[in-house]
């Protein structure tokens, strides 16, 4: 099969200097479906695109200026939930387990030492850094949630938009590659079977 990273940069031509796809009869038609595949890709793509950029624009001026009370409620909604996780923070780290794990620095000296005795050196450490990848998540959804709190219902929309079209356009990629795979294996597996027959 040809070599996805020689398939992307060749496109397809790949298949014509391909050894594994037999015949020119057979390198031409896998060039002819990779051809078909990527012009699909194209149009697609561009209608993603063309669309969310669109969209975009249309919002922009039509969100212009606007206040939104939803925005100002879901804000409020936002800025109580943080104050609630730092709340919930420090009643942890006050806690008798917070001397093991802090909520904003992770697993403490005390409780490297306490996993270490539990677990043993190696599990220690796994555990350890299971610790401290679930605070930093905590810590890292907080400061997303501050930062979400302060943006207007405008940039809501707009980013909503954008991450869509990110979303489908993502789709539209994989799909073109999924389908690259399934022709390339197609006709690799008809010059196996011309050789089979020869």
């Amino acid at each position: 099969m040809t070599s996805f990273a020689v398939q992307t940069s060749m496109g397809a031509i790949a298949p014509l200097v391909s050894k594994d796809k037999g015949s020119v009869g057979n390198r031409m038609n896998c060039a002819g479906e990779h051809i078909k595949n990527n012009l699909s890709t194209g149009v697609q793509a561009t209608a993603v695109a063309g669309s969310t950029a669109f969209a975009y624009s249309f919002t922009n001026k039509m969100t212009k200026g606007k206040a939104m009370d939803w925005n100002i409620k879901f804000n409020k909604a936002l800025k109580n939930l943080s104050k609630d996780i730092a709340k919930q923070a420090k009643i942890f780290n006050n806690s008798e387990v917070g001397k093991y794990v802090n909520m904003e620095k992770g697993v403490t000296k005390a409780g490297k030492q306490r996993l270490t005795k539990l677990y043993g050196k190696t599990k220690g450490k796994i555990a350890g850094l299971a610790c401290n990848l679930g605070t930093k998540f905590i810590s890292f959804t907080k400061n997303a949630i501050d930062k979400i709190a302060k943006t207007s219902g405008r940039q809501k929309i707009l980013t909503g938009i954008v991450l869509s079209g990110l979303v489908l356009l993502t789709h539209v990629l994989n799909k073109h590659n999924y389908k690259a795979g399934q022709i390339d294996q197609k006709y690799t597996d008809r010059a196996k079977m011309e050789q089979h027959f020869e």
